[in-house]
């Protein structure tokens, strides 16, 4: 049940040493506990006894007693039944006397309701069938830790976690991921460049080789700089010079670019499948997002 507090004492029956009323109402603040989940077999909400609630323009003081508050589709601002697929938002309504809860599509007020009689309680949405979806349920206890971050604090989703949106939906925030498309980021220090240079280009160690013909009869064609094997001919002195590109002097005249050319071919994906699994230097990762508190 749902009562008002007067100066600290409850307004009936369910009076309380003011004393160990405050000590709860204090313990209240601190937390972030959930107290809204989905009551087991129904498809209504439970609203844990014991809760307190506190509005400020003017001044209410709320408090549920005894059992548990159940909330359904009985309690629709505007009638009905839920929709499927909406999201909804629960409100204590100050109506003067021991108030009242009020579920609505509306962020700020259910209808008929001015913004400063509304204290937002809770936020959930539905799946099929106007079920609700017990995983998307956030209390104005959860709700808290959003206020914590300032503006302009940068917040980490992981895969599979939710986004701030729908953890802390009382703040705004902007999603930033565009800004650092597709980077890793890495501590500085090492091979790191310095904080805040900016985007550091890809890199991976070289791979370099060499084959050395022992007859001038067999030889290679010519390479071209870009190539990942390339020749050099022997000329009987002197050392091998791989930055050089040269033709190899054949002892016959090939019918065509290929015919009788002896070559070599590299494929490093051959000896590991993480060489060309796509265009870039990556290492294994799951992607995230990157939001930012606005408002």
């Amino acid at each position: 049940m749902l009562i008002r507090i007067s100066n600290a004492i409850e307004d009936d029956m369910h009076q309380t040493n003011s004393v160990e009323m405050m000590a709860s109402w204090q313990l209240w603040l601190a937390s972030t506990t959930a107290f809204v989940g989905l009551e087991s077999g129904s498809n209504r909400l439970r609203v844990a006894h014991h809760s307190f609630f506190a509005m400020t323009s003017p001044f209410r003081w709320y408090r549920i007693v005894d059992d548990p508050l159940m909330l359904g589709q009985d309690h629709i601002d505007i009638g009905g039944n839920f929709k499927a697929n909406v999201t909804y938002q629960v409100f204590l309504v100050d109506d003067g006397e021991n108030g009242r809860f009020a579920i609505t599509e509306s962020t700020l007020a259910p209808v008929g309701v001015q913004d400063h009689q509304a204290l937002w309680i809770a936020q959930f949405a539905t799946k099929e069938s106007g079920v609700i979806d017990g995983t998307s349920i956030i209390d104005s206890q959860v709700a808290k830790v959003g206020a914590t971050y300032p503006l302009g604090k940068t917040y980490v989703q992981y895969p599979k976690d939710r986004s701030p949106q729908e953890l802390y939906p009382r703040q705004q925030w902007q999603e930033i991921s565009a800004q650092f498309a597709g980077d890793f980021f890495r501590v500085v220090g090492g091979n790191a460049s310095a904080f805040g240079a900016g985007r550091q280009q890809e890199s991976l160690p070289n791979i370099t080789g060499q084959v050395v013909s022992q007859s001038m009869i067999y030889s290679f064609r010519k390479s071209t700089p870009n190539e990942a094997l390339y020749g050099q001919p022997w000329t009987g002195g002197g050392e091998y010079q791989p930055n050089h590109y040269a033709s190899v002097t054949l002892t016959h005249t090939p019918s065509s670019d290929y015919d009788s050319y002896p070559y070599l071919q590299i494929d490093a994906s051959r000896s590991s499948p993480t060489y060309g699994r796509r265009k870039e230097v990556a290492p294994q990762n799951h992607s995230i997002r990157l939001w930012k508190r606005i408002g």
